[in-house]
């Protein structure tokens, strides 16, 4: 009895001290500037969640014509600098990006500065290149997912063109010849935030852990 009031105890503590998990989703459907690519919209999508410590995010490339590739993504992460750690491929063969982090200091051409770019091979080298369907995920240390949202950036009037853009992805490889380029973004802004709170997330781990235990005993006992 002690042992499950224990328990009980700690999952309470638990609830009052993690900070809710939320997911942005960034879906790169409308191009902005340059050529239109031959692949179907979206070409490709960001998700970001909160982990300990910062951030992991994760893109995901939806070029399904071959010579179109992406080099590159630039985000605002709300004037904050950070480190990137575990870069990883999820699925695919490319090579690993390298990641920079400078604050207002990196340009993203024709929608202006960012904090944040990842950066992609452009030479196709041993399929160096990030295309296809390849994923890759990497861990952004002292930034939380709200730091991806533009809501509080918005000027007065609504609509997507009163908001920053927070995400931008730079596409290569497009068109005739494969010399075409563009950079795009999700049309809808603010993007899609989803909100999953810790203590609901940790109380039905607990119940089904507890059912487990619950039903383990039974078999023990037939």
């Amino acid at each position: 009895m002690l042992k499950k009031v224990c328990v009980a105890m700690a999952m309470a503590s638990a609830f009052v001290s993690l900070p809710a998990q939320s997911v942005t989703v960034f879906s790169f459907n409308n191009v902005f500037a340059g050529n239109s690519p031959s692949s179907s919209s979206p070409w490709a999508s960001l998700s970001i969640s909160n982990n300990v410590g910062g951030v992991s995010l994760t893109l995901t490339s939806s070029l399904e014509i071959a010579g179109e590739f992406i080099p590159a993504l630039y985000l605002n992460t709300n004037d904050k600098t950070t480190t990137a750690s575990g870069g990883a491929l999820v699925s695919g063969t490319f090579a690993l990006p390298t990641v920079v982090s400078n604050v207002n200091g990196i340009s993203g051409g024709p929608a202006g500065a960012f904090d944040l770019s990842i950066n992609f091979a452009t030479s196709n080298s041993n399929g160096a290149r990030f295309d296809g369907l390849d994923e890759y995920t990497v861990a952004l240390s002292g930034l939380t997912e709200s730091d991806f949202l533009s809501n509080s950036q918005c000027n007065p009037g609504g609509g997507p063109e009163n908001c920053p853009r927070t995400a931008v992805l730079r596409l290569q490889g497009l068109g005739a010849g494969n010399e075409g380029s563009a950079w795009a973004d999700d049309i809808n802004r603010p993007p899609n935030a989803i909100p999953i709170p810790a203590a609901a997330w940790l109380l039905g781990s607990g119940l089904l852990a507890m059912g487990a235990i619950g039903r383990r005993r039974m078999s023990a006992r037939v």
